[in-house]
């Protein structure tokens, strides 16, 4: 009876000395309410996320936090991307290599108009598709390839992860457009009719417009009792 009324004591009295700081010793991490100096920075941190999580949902402003997490996510070993994922590095990838083109020297003498940018599934490959205009084609290709390694490298510099090889093939649609109204209009189709004979150019410059509607209908479905003319 007495040894149980001093251990009551003894555990009462450690509650009696007021509140107290618990601290999970293994990961040094605080609870309750209250922020602690120490633990500030991850207050900072995951208050940040929030908040950009909360206004991209409320008001619909694209904070970029949707292509950071693509981008980070390619550092693993094994990606295979959907289509959803890659049109969104596509477009991506774009943004990136036309604002490189623009802000070198070389590349933007050049004036190329990007046609199309394709990532594959395995982000291994980066194909850049730009327009052929048939003239200095040669003196371009040229250049790109020689310009490619330091588009990749400035690429990934810009995207914060290692940049694919980059592949540039020249889009001819624009020249096959071009050539096609180019036959068409020289295509030869026939000798004009109304040249062979005098009857087939008063005949053939008659517009049928002119006739009278009521003429031209009649001419064309005559009434049953309407007997044919006899030529003798």
């Amino acid at each position: 009876m007495f040894r149980s009324g001093i251990r009551w004591i003894c555990s009462s009295s450690a509650a009696l000395k007021g509140p107290r700081n618990y601290v999970n010793r293994k990961t040094g991490r605080g609870c309750g309410n209250a922020v602690l100096p120490r633990f500030e920075w991850r207050y900072d941190k995951a208050l940040g996320k929030n908040f950009q999580k909360e206004m991209g949902v409320r008001f619909g402003i694209d904070t970029g936090l949707e292509d950071r997490l693509l981008l980070v996510s390619l550092g693993s070993r094994q990606r295979r991307l959907d289509d959803k994922k890659m049109n969104q590095l596509s477009r991506i990838m774009e943004e990136r290599i036309g604002e490189v083109m623009a802000t070198d020297e070389t590349l933007g003498q050049l004036q190329l108009q990007i046609s199309r940018v394709r990532v594959d599934r395995s982000f291994s490959q980066v194909t850049v598709s730009w327009m052929c205009r048939g003239e200095s084609d040669l003196e371009v290709t040229e250049t790109l390839e020689k310009m490619r390694h330091q588009i990749r490298r400035r690429v990934g510099e810009m995207i914060g992860v290692t940049c694919p090889e980059v592949k540039f093939i020249g889009d001819k649609s624009l020249l096959m457009e071009q050539e096609m109204d180019r036959l068409f209009r020289e295509a030869d189709y026939g000798m004009d009719y109304r040249l062979l004979s005098e009857s087939a150019r008063v005949l053939g410059n008659v517009k049928e417009e002119e006739k009278p509607a009521a003429e031209r209908e009649r001419r064309r479905n005559p009434p049953k009792w309407v007997k044919p003319k006899n030529d003798n």
